[in-house]
């Protein structure tokens, strides 16, 4: 998850803003606190809100973030904010697969909840490098 010291983007920013390689993987360490820290609350939320409204706030996050890195020119730390944003919202996509299969699929068939599941972290764990 944390960015290699050997990547092209970690070389340029490491240029760009004169920091070191901690710092360009402080990036990838925030997201994954924020996303540990949202865990727990975000089955709460699933469950108050319902699988519409949670995937509405999810998407929210996901753009205020990835808005708040489009201001990385200004500084690293727009990068670093918009990546515990996003980080915010990931748990709420992850943790929403079980519900969303106990609704649409039968007891036998719910196996497919696993590969859903593992197909949305694999799109949503690449995200975050392809918008930036």
């Amino acid at each position: 998850m944390l960015l290699s010291p050997l990547s092209a983007f970690a070389k340029t920013a490491k240029k760009v803003y004169n920091i070191g390689i901690g710092q360009i993987n402080l990036a990838a360490s925030v997201y994954s606190f924020a996303g540990l820290v949202m865990s727990l609350p975000s089955n709460y939320i699933i469950f108050k809100l319902g699988m519409r409204r949670s995937m509405m706030l999810s998407s929210n996050l996901f753009f205020a973030g990835c808005s708040m890195r489009l201001l990385s020119t200004l500084s690293i730390y727009f990068v670093h904010i918009g990546q515990f944003i996003c980080g915010l919202g990931t748990p709420l996509v992850l943790n929403m697969i079980g519900k969303f299969a106990a609704h649409w699929f039968y007891k036998n068939a719910r196996s497919v909840r696993g590969h859903l599941k593992f197909l949305t972290f694999r799109e949503l764990s690449a995200s975050p490098y392809f918008l930036s």
